[in-house]
């Protein structure tokens, strides 16, 4: 608070020192002077010390200056701070880690309180700051020499405040993407208003021909609509049409002849005026914003994306030791620890997405210079191979759950304990040692040597487990194939599982060996790339302009007319909010406008009342000073915290920061009168207005979630059921079937019933979001499954990773050849589809359904056929097993195996029909 009231007092030295004209100020002031002072006109109400005073332009030279100097101090602490090596050790994470051996709930318990502290310190921090830019930003407010120079060049400085609070990010990286688009939008609007002021000066003024005005309004349109429909970031569209609707606006009110309306005319660029003033404005603004996350330490999207890569391996490697410690009997109560170990693996492929956002962030900081595109690619591969990892992980988890066990198996498992951890320790060496080459983006000769050792030592084990594996399995099921798939085909693919996992990592550590260089992305090559017409073609984009375009031009043209009255001609606000609140998600219309009426009504209300409160005590005493930066401060502080920290009203305080900020830090006017108070209602009835008609047109054009979730639930199934049943067959993956886009199929699914779930239901039932989470659990370990099924094919885990190359995705030749010897499998194959068949069926009757009866008709006599599909799958496995054992296989590491592979296909095709089982009775459960 001491620091917090010294700037205040500071503050108000400075604007003392601008009212005045005499002298330069002879000595700095100090904490006790400046007290003195304050106090004296908290009393006094003037100021006894006779000191100089600024002219307007010599305080907005002072203070663009301080700018200039603070922003290059924080470029040098940037290039500083990037290549500082991070040290520190996370201690939760640690004990976390050692935990995860013994413990698997306490180590999820110390996780969630450690990930929670850990995000209340950065939500608090970076309130803070904001806080701070925010306060600098209200400096053109409260220091009148620097308003008065604003004011001189016609600048209007109502939206600095708003950009510092809306473009402000969690990191350097991601502050400059948005800040970028809020420059590029703003610098559109001026050369859209500067090229038709070139053409035609002036607007449109009485007497001129009705054809000047006509070419305004198609201009205003084709503008309107290249930006919107356009493949522009959305910040920047947002940005440029929030500036552009208040030009053409200016331009097409009617004015009397000659007067000079401020734009710039003939295509020259006049300085002192509105349209210019926005650019500098935002510019300044991103100044100031870049300055309070650089100072006093960085808060870059590189070192965070370094530092939450080394928690989430060593998190990875947790879970990992945990997994295999639940194998091997070492954790007791297996299913609490398995429940466990799940959540713990949902929290971790969550935080990939985090990660993943932080390093596409982190290009803005060092735009893939020197040895950052090396690094920045490390990282992006690192995210890959951990995905993947977390999906052999998760098949570890079917296989513990789905498991059989017994006295055979614990047997079993007593033998292969040893080759077991010896596999596990020297995987993680390896995985630990990527991570290390990972961090400087380059791999030296001793790097390359040592990371071979490291290779060979992870190969060597695999051999060791696998030669171990088969001599146990003799030892405690008998010879035979058809044997140990009956007593022991769990731990077969617990054990190929695991193996895959080593050679993933193995894969890794090549892929270093190598020493590629990556591909930089140089910020030409990212311009040359970027095709604002593609945008054009999009169906997904035409739905968002087309529904966006009706209502803005909706909005300028009410605007235009005025309403009743209440809401005089050629107003612009309407339009400039309904540009400032656009939004790509479709989402719950009624939802999403009811957030919207909230910010804007209430940060306009709240907005107004702080500013009475602010210039209550008049506009040139101390407590002016004190209270506008104070409360400054704290509004922004407060309300940046609630909307990092909060999820459902996130957007509703994002708003309430901008519309607030945007009031409060209005020129102080002396005390409010009747017009003051009648253009606060004016500000409430447009932001009313503009919400009612977005609200009318998103009711009208928005299609419903619900419907769209029931669609994309039936898509599912029928995609998923193709690639199960073609896959049976075929070692090639349908077109359209990869994991990606069966993934992307899910997340569609959840994003829509999420969505659906807010929708309001007036003439049909409510939503059934429990059956769409039961379809969003059982289509995951559904593709778990599949792609199981895929790494036994071939071989590979890395075949499914995001650009695995075309050679990885070839199955084993022999593992076809072998099945179609048996008689049984075209039955197996039939038996399938007809119960993925049947699914489909259920699941299309089931989410489309327009009442829980129909759902309970529709369904009441569904059979999937699983025993049927059980009782064929057995009579393969029955024959194969003749033909496996008159093979001579030549025996080779678990994971490349021919006899393995068929053991774990085996498992899988069982855990297909345990799990569609599952959700045909959870489509009778949840109806």
């Amino acid at each position: 608070m001491k620091l917090l009231l010294l700037f205040c007092l500071t503050a108000r030295a400075l604007a003392d020192a601008c009212v005045d004209d005499t002298a330069l100020l002879q000595h700095p002031p100090t904490w006790s002077s400046l007290q003195k002072a304050g106090l004296q006109q908290h009393k006094a109400g003037n100021d006894p010390v006779a000191r100089t005073r600024m002219t307007p332009p010599q305080a907005a030279a002072t203070f663009f200056g301080a700018v200039g100097v603070l922003l290059i101090v924080s470029l040098i602490q940037m290039r500083k701070y990037i290549n500082t090596e991070d040290n520190l050790e996370d201690a939760s994470t640690e004990k976390t880690q050692r935990l995860a051996k013994s413990n698997m709930s306490l180590a999820l318990a110390m996780d969630i309180d450690g990930d929670r502290k850990a995000v209340q310190k950065e939500n608090t921090m970076l309130a803070l700051r904001a806080g701070s830019a925010a306060v600098a930003a209200a400096s053109i407010t409260f220091i009148p020499a620097l308003s008065e120079w604003f004011a001189s060049m016609n600048y209007d400085i109502s939206y600095t405040c708003v950009l510092v609070l809306w473009c402000m990010g969690r990191s350097i990286g991601a502050t400059v993407s948005d800040l970028w688009d809020a420059n590029v939008g703003t610098m559109m609007a001026f050369f859209w208003i500067w090229l038709l002021q070139g053409i035609l000066p002036n607007g449109y003024q009485y007497g001129d021909a009705i054809e000047k005005w006509y070419v305004g309004i198609v201009y205003f349109l084709v503008t309107t609509l290249f930006m919107m429909f356009g493949s522009w970031k959305n910040g920047v569209r947002v940005w440029c049409l929030s500036y552009h609707v208040g030009n053409m606006m200016a331009w097409l009110t009617p004015k009397a002849p000659g007067v000079d309306d401020g734009y710039s005319h003939n295509f020259e660029i006049k300085l002192a005026g509105a349209a210019f003033g926005y650019c500098v404005v935002t510019l300044l603004a991103s100044s100031l914003t870049v300055i309070a996350l650089s100072l006093p330490n960085p808060r870059m999207a590189h070192r965070s994306a370094l530092n939450e890569m080394r928690i989430a391996s060593r998190q990875f490697e947790s879970l990992l030791r945990c997994t295999t410690a639940m194998y091997t009997n070492c954790l007791g109560d297996a299913s609490v620890s398995l429940r466990g170990a799940k959540i713990f693996q949902d929290r971790l492929v969550d935080s990939l997405g985090g990660l993943s956002a932080h390093i596409d962030a982190s290009w803005w900081e060092h735009y893939d210079m020197g040895v950052f595109a090396d690094v920045r690619q490390a990282l992006k591969k690192h995210v890959i191979v951990m995905k993947g990892l977390l999906d052999i992980t998760a098949s570890l988890h079917d296989t513990l759950e789905y498991g059989v066990t017994g006295e055979q198996h614990n047997q079993f498992v007593a033998e292969v304990s040893q080759p077991v951890g010896e596999l596990l320790e020297q995987t993680v060496g390896l995985f630990q040692s990527c991570l290390q080459c990972m961090a400087d983006g380059s791999v030296s000769d001793e790097e390359a040597e040592s990371l071979r050792k490291l290779v060979k030592n992870v190969e060597a084990s695999v051999n060791t487990l696998s030669s171990s594996t088969r001599a146990a399995a003799n030892k405690s099921a008998g010879e035979g194939w058809l044997v140990q798939q009956k007593v022991l085909k769990s731990d077969w693919e617990f054990l190929f599982l695991l193996c895959s996992v080593s050679r993933l990592v193995v894969d890794l550590g090549k892929s270093y060996i190598t020493r590629e260089r990556s591909k930089s992305v140089s910020v030409i090559s990212s311009v040359r790339s970027f095709n604002v017409l593609s945008g054009f073609t999009d169906p997904a984009h035409q739905e968002f302009a087309i529904r966006n375009s009706i209502s803005l031009l909706l909005c300028w043209a009410v605007g235009y007319n005025g309403l009743f009255s209440l809401i005089p001609p050629y107003t612009a606000g309407i339009a400039s909010n309904a540009s400032l609140l656009m939004s790509t998600a479709v989402g719950s219309a009624l939802k999403k406008n009811v957030g919207r009426v909230q910010g804007l009504v209430v940060g306009t209300t709240l907005g107004s009342l702080i500013y009475g409160g602010i210039i209550a005590n008049g506009c040139d005493t101390s407590l002016y000073y004190i209270t506008g930066f104070g409360t400054t401060f704290l509004f922004s502080s407060f309300v940046f915290y609630m909307f990092l920290s909060t999820t459902e009203y996130s957007f509703v305080f994002y708003l309430l920061a901008g519309f607030g900020s945007q009031k409060f830090l209005s020129k102080c006017l002396g005390e409010p009168g009747q017009v003051e108070m009648a253009g606060y209602f004016e500000s409430i009835l447009i932001a009313i207005v503009c919400v009612s008609i977005l609200a009318m047109v998103d009711l009208a054009m928005t299609p419903s979630a619900g419907e769209e979730s029931a669609g994309a639930a039936t898509s599912f199934a029928k995609t998923l059921s193709k690639a199960i049943t073609f896959q049976m067959k075929d070692c090639e993956v349908p077109k359209n079937h990869s994991k990606q886009h069966l993934t992307a199929g899910l997340v569609t699914i959840r994003e829509k019933a999420s969505e659906a779930e807010m929708e309001p239901h007036i003439f049909s039932m409510p939503f059934n979001g429990a059956l769409f989470k039961q379809i969003d659990e059982r289509g995951k370990s559904l593709i778990i499954q599949l792609l199981t099924y895929r790494w036994a094919l071939r071989h590979s885990a890395t075949s499914t990773l995001e650009g695995a190359s075309d050679d990885l995705k070839h199955g084993d030749s022999q593992i076809f050849p072998l099945i179609k010897k048996c008689a049984s499998q075209e039955s197996v194959h039939d038996a399938f589809a007809h119960m993925l068949d049947s699914l489909e069926l259920t699941l299309e009757s089931v989410v489309s359904a327009h009442s829980a009866l129909d759902g309970f008709r529709a369904n009441q006599d569904t059979d999937t056929g699983g025993q049927k599909v059980l009782a064929a799958v057995d009579g393969l496995r029955n024959e194969i097993g003749v033909y496996i054992d008159k093979e001579k296989i030549e025996f080779v590491a678990l994971d490349k195996d021919l006899d393995v592979s068929i053991h774990v296909i085996f498992t899988v095709l069982e855990k297909y029909v345990k799990i569609i089982e599952e959700l045909n009775k959870d489509c009778q459960t949840f109806i």
